[in-house]
């Protein structure tokens, strides 16, 4: 499970699990779960270490979440909180233990280990690398990478261009208007596979991506992790109009022949 998918991941985990938390939900047969803990930490202490690994592993980097409330209202042992996202809104409570090691969105997670799905993007990310390293390859214009050894991928005989990203991750925002652009001023000539918030496609965002977005590969000869901000919205669309008519044969003229 990809860290940029914020809101399958997070918000149905907390909508759908911590639903199922409530007073009841922490005891036994009555019995506090209070013999889970070994000392008690403060409440900002304890929720802050439950936001740093709500941070590390559930939400997008450029996009982290925040305290919202610490509620006075929580089971014995435990705490419970609310968290605000810039581009998510929900009210759901956030429940973590007084000892800072267990947090209940949806299911028990120990603070201590990594989590199932980061430890499928940190295999994935390992695999990529492992794929890149046997592969020959040169720098191109814009940080892109090119394949020396790679057949251009095609789709009906057209070179296929492929967007990763997601509308949480704010380089993705500005790479994609760009992108989309270019791609329209090739028409025909280029096959677009838009995988903005999409699981398309995957098994070429884990090929070429460790798990970091925006991804783009062109033709699956040239490829970038990250956007062309630092080069401005004009250095870009000449960069990737140039890549794109590598992959074309230099079609449509009008445009290559500029």
């Amino acid at each position: 499970m990809n860290k940029w998918q914020i809101s399958t991941i997070i918000l149905g985990m907390l909508v759908v699990g911590l639903a199922l938390i409530s007073v009841k939900a922490v005891s036994f047969n009555g019995n506090s779960l209070s013999f889970l803990t070994e000392k008690t930490l403060s409440p900002e202490d304890a929720t802050s270490i439950g936001l740093d690994y709500i941070n590390k592993y559930l939400t997008d980097q450029g996009n982290p979440a925040s305290i919202k409330e610490i509620s006075k209202e929580a089971p014995k042992s435990f705490y419970k909180f609310t968290i605000e996202i810039p581009t998510q809104s929900f009210e759901t409570p956030i429940y973590v233990s007084t000892d800072g090691k267990l947090l209940f969105p949806g299911e028990a997670l120990n603070l201590e280990e990594v989590p199932s799905w980061a430890q499928e993007q940190q295999n994935q990310g390992e695999e990529s690398q492992l794929w890149a390293e046997t592969q020959q390859s040169e720098s191109a214009e814009g940080n892109f990478t090119k394949l020396t050894n790679e057949e251009i991928c095609k789709e009906n005989g057209k070179p296929i261009v492929y967007f990763f990203g997601s509308t949480s991750c704010p380089h993705c925002i500005w790479e994609h208007p760009v992108l989309e652009e270019v791609v329209q001023e090739f028409g025909d000539y280029i096959s677009f596979h838009n995988n903005m918030d999409s699981q398309n496609d995957m098994d070429i965002f884990s090929k070429y991506s460790s798990g970091s977005i925006p991804t783009l590969v062109l033709g699956c000869k040239y490829y970038r992790v990250g956007s062309g901000e630092n080069d401005g919205e004009e250095k870009e669309k000449t960069t990737l109009t140039k890549l794109f008519c590598d992959l074309t044969q230099n079609q449509p003229a009008s445009i290559c022949n500029k």
